[in-house]
């Protein structure tokens, strides 16, 4: 059954307007109303259709959590920032490296990796990445 355009007004207004999981604005256009327990938790629609059930929710917030439980959304969302985070600290850490291992040689780039691929064995590389 699909929610009402009263209900979905309510919704919007109990959240303040933003996404319950990841606080973007919402407007009645960009609104998914969540439902909090999933609907396949419930014996009726209706019970599940309650207000208290549904919150205000973004589109790709709706979709990720699917059926899941708030309590598993939740760390599901608190590990893929975890995994963000390092990768974004990992890309850093290796821009900060190539721009260490470059210098500048007769006002040209010079760039270690880049010469080292072209000029020495492979397996030179290889124990001087392992140490």
């Amino acid at each position: 059954m699909a929610i009402s355009k009263a209900k979905r007004q309510a919704v919007l207004e109990k959240s303040q307007g933003r996404c319950a999981y990841c606080n973007a604005p919402l407007t009645l256009e960009t609104l998914t109303v969540d439902h909090i327990k999933p609907k396949s938790s419930f014996v009726s629609e209706g019970e599940a259709d309650c207000l208290d059930n549904l919150c205000a929710s973004c589109k790709t917030c709706n979709t990720a959590k699917a059926a899941m439980s708030l309590k598993k959304f939740k760390a599901f969302v608190n590990r893929r920032n975890n995994e963000l985070l390092k990768l974004e600290a990992d890309r850093r850490k290796a821009i900060a490296q190539a721009e260490r291992l470059s210098q500048e040689i007769d006002g040209k780039k010079f760039d270690y990796i880049h010469h080292l691929r072209k000029t020495a064995p492979l397996n030179v590389i290889n124990s001087k990445a392992s140490e």
